[in-house]
């Protein structure tokens, strides 16, 4: 923990979403993340990784405007640069082999800056920008020939949609929220709201969408981040941070905290919450199966089965597990419609601290 405690004073538009979801995981972001930003490091991310390449060579691009035969060498020398940052530089071929659409997301991104060679006079890559309750960088901004109008595009590597019974519903509501805070910036600045065009561009021409929201659009959302931030500085500052907890399965997937996260084990313990990827073992009711890597535990929901756990693994927990510790394990795969959790390459545990 940091000697001062952070609050809110300006929100970054990509995280205002994630901080809705759940403002402890964002307190704890801010307040046990030292050094990260100023060691330029980061912790490897398996379903983050690739966006924050393609971002940086759409942004190389644009910049320097190298020509597209060298696109494999910029790619490549991007993609160590970012592995380095992670303390990842000897793993290239783990890695590669094990990013989700690896090959495909990279040729789409070199079709993706093709199309953007016809703008490149006309427009700024990553642009920082600022206003009462935001400050953030914009991935492209393109002004209009008069400067009335401009239009602000922001780059995603994934899925920008999401879906219902297999038919797009609707941009994801992150990506529109970030949206709507990048134009609130412009539109505090005087722009009117129909000259202020919000585009979302994955990397294909399907995965494009563009918004025009309306003064009222701007309005509203600006007294939800009052809101927000009031509420959250007023918790911090009242030593109440628990109260921001709000774990859920997909809140809690992906999360970095979750080993010191009081109201996730109070939920995994005592609620009935689902958590696809993540237990709580505090009592093994079976011994290690050699050949099918398996074991039987107890849940708040109920005996479950872990498949796949390693031999070492296995002891290690048992050992703590004796001792009266408590074991959370992450990144597992749930077995869909059945009570089997499989461990993965990525699962990890912790022994976790509760309240006597």
């Amino acid at each position: 923990m940091r000697d001062e405690v952070i609050e809110i004073a300006k929100f970054g538009p990509s995280k205002i979403h994630f901080i809705s979801e759940c403002e402890l995981r964002y307190f704890n972001l801010l307040n046990l993340g030292d050094g990260v930003k100023k060691n330029k490091k980061f912790k490897f991310n398996k379903n983050s990784f690739l966006g924050i390449v393609v971002h940086s060579v759409i942004e190389e691009y644009i910049n320097e405007q190298f020509d597209l035969d060298k696109f494999d060498k910029i790619w490549s020398k991007i993609f160590k640069q970012k592995l380095r940052a992670c303390d990842m530089e000897n793993k290239e071929g783990f890695v590669t082999y094990f990013l989700p659409y690896y090959i495909v997301k990279k040729n789409k991104t070199k079709k993706l800056i093709e199309t953007l060679k016809y703008k490149l006079d006309s427009v700024e890559s990553e642009v920082e920008i600022e206003s009462s309750l935001i400050k953030g960088t914009v991935d492209m901004l393109e002004l209009n020939a008069s400067g009335k109008s401009l239009t602000l595009t922001d780059f995603k590597s994934g899925p920008i949609w999401d879906y219902i019974d297999g038919k797009i519903d609707k941009v994801k509501a992150a990506y529109e929220v970030q949206l709507k805070s990048y134009g609130l910036v412009f539109w505090e600045k005087g722009y009117d709201a129909d000259k202020i065009t919000c585009v979302i561009q994955g990397l294909s021409n399907k995965e494009y969408a563009q918004f025009r929201f309306e003064d009222h659009d701007y309005e509203s959302h600006k007294k939800f981040l009052h809101k927000l931030k009031n509420h959250f500085n007023l918790q911090i500052s009242s030593n109440q941070t628990d109260i921001l907890g709000t774990p859920g399965d997909n809140t809690c997937d992906f999360c970095e905290f979750i080993s010191s996260c009081k109201p996730l084990h109070n939920d995994l313990l005592h609620g009935d919450g689902f958590y696809r990827s993540i237990l709580i073992i505090d009592q093994i009711n079976s011994e290690f199966d050699d050949q099918n890597s398996k074991i039987n535990i107890s849940t708040n929901g109920g005996l479950q089965s872990l498949h796949k756990i390693p031999e070492t693994e296995y002891w290690n927990i048992k050992s703590l597990i004796t001792k009266n510790e408590k074991v959370l394990v992450s990144n597992l795969y749930h077995v869909v419609s059945t009570r089997v959790k499989n461990w993965t390459q990525f699962s990890t545990y912790s022994i976790i601290k509760l309240d006597s």
